[in-house]
């Protein structure tokens, strides 16, 4: 009877870790169609493989450039209430006016910030890194903790980009 009981708690125990586990999991992004559009720009930046939540929507925006200026392209993509930003630049850094710490993303160094916006209530989370001598810039900001995207899934889906 014990072993039985025991087995049933070690049983129910890794199910519930299981889905519990699943929850922060990222969700496979398939940006090929990004990925083509971007043929005839000047720049071919990497994208998400995963996101933190299912895509339903992606938008591209490329800033036009004249002589010098650099290319910076703007994607939105967005799904089950939440939305992260990514802004890439093909050439000078980012400068943030807010304090930055830095992260690791796999093998490179990237550095994240948080703030709160004083009109609006929002939390904007900021992760930056450079890869290949582009720049990329992730934001992700919410009102509703249950539509927040953790600095942790930030950082997954930086670690996800090909």
């Amino acid at each position: 009877m014990k072993s039985i009981l025991s087995f049933i708690l070690v049983t129910f125990l890794l199910l519930s870790g299981c889905s519990l586990g699943k929850a922060s999991d990222l969700n496979a992004y398939d940006s090929t169609s990004l990925q083509n559009e971007l043929k005839n720009e000047a720049y071919q930046p990497n994208l998400p493989a995963q996101l933190p939540f299912q895509a339903e929507n992606t938008n591209f925006e490329p800033t036009p450039t004249t002589g010098d200026t650099e290319a910076v392209y703007n994607f939105i993509f967005s799904g089950e209430g939440k939305s992260i930003e990514l802004m890439t630049f093909n050439g000078k850094a980012i400068h943030m006016n807010m304090e930055m710490k830095k992260v690791d993303i796999g093998n490179l160094e990237g550095k994240y910030a948080e703030k709160k916006t004083e009109q609006s209530g929002e939390t904007i989370k900021y992760l930056t890194w450079k890869q290949d001598g582009i720049v990329y810039k992730l934001t992700a900001a919410h009102k509703d903790s249950g539509k927040s995207i953790s600095k942790e899934e930030l950082i997954k889906t930086a670690g996800s980009f090909e």
